[in-house]
Order: C-alpha cells, then sequence, then structure tokens
C-alpha cells in the first residue's frame, strides 16, 4: 500500500523510547502534529512495561539505541517476545551498520539515523503504520 492511499486523517500511535527528554519532548509534539498519537517512555523499563500492557493499540515503536536501564538491544528482545510482529524503527546517532551489529539476529522494521527531520521521521513512521513491506520503504531494513 503506497502513502497515497492512506489516509491523514488515520490516527496511528507510536510508543517513543527515548531517555533524552529534550528530545523526546519536542519530538513528540511535532509527531503529534502530524497526526500521531505518541506514548512517550524515558527508558527500557518502562517502555516494556507499557507496551505489555497495550501491545494491540501501539502501531510502531521508535527505540533508541542508548538507553540507561537496558540496550537498546534487550528492549527489542523483549518487545518481539511480548509480540513477535512488533513494528520497531531504531533510531542512533551511530550509522546504520554500526546499529545493525548491536541486533544482529534480531528483526526491526527500520532505522533512522539521528538527528532526523520532522518530516523524514514522521514518513517513516506512516509508512510502517500504513503496511507497506520493508524492501519497498527507504529506511526500511
Amino acid at each position: 500500500m503506497s502513502e497515497m492511499t492512506v489516509s491523514r486523517d488515520a490516527v496511528f500511535h507510536v510508543l517513543m523510547i527515548e531517555d533524552e527528554e529534550t528530545l523526546r519532548t519536542p519530538v513528540a509534539k511535532i509527531l503529534q502534529r502530524h497526526g500521531f498519537s505518541v506514548h512517550e517512555a524515558a527508558d527500557g523499563n518502562a517502555a516494556i512495561a507499557f507496551y505489555r500492557a497495550k501491545a494491540a493499540k501501539i502501531d510502531v515503536v521508535l527505540l533508541d539505541m542508548m538507553l540507561p536501564s537496558m540496550s537498546g538491544s534487550d528492549v527489542l528482545a523483549e518487545l518481539q517476545l511480548i509480540r513477535s510482529d512488533v513494528k520497531v524503527i531504531l533510531t542512533s546517532a551511530y550509522d546504520r551498520q554500526s546499529v545493525m551489529d548491536c541486533v544482529i539476529g534480531q528483526k526491526p522494521w527500520g532505522y533512522i539515523r539521528k538527528p532526523y527531520s520532522p518530516s523524514e521521521l514522521a514518513e517513516l513512521l506512516r509508512t510502517a503504520c500504513s503496511g507497506e513491506e520493508r524492501a519497498q520503504a527507504a529506511g526500511a531494513l
């Protein structure tokens, strides 16, 4: 399904896992202006607890790879145990290959490098939520 066929009025639910409040809060507000419902978690433990309770309502997870309580790789593994088809977009200031080396054997949906533009992030999230296949989506793995 192309992005053009997805209604801009559709509300997609994003779980944003980011420990830096100075990034998390403004990005969440920008995504809300783009029509997303954003649920924020400042660390892996809070994110896993929230996801365990609300997995059926979350369309995509935006996961920072550098978290204080547990690694992004560990959070990804836990999310996939809760729901094997979870769509997770990894984010980091590190390059794609460095991030992928940390998640060998795991299957994140995509990756976006920090710093990213709000429109680039919104487009990637919308693509993930729309059901577009990984091979066709920019930023998909």
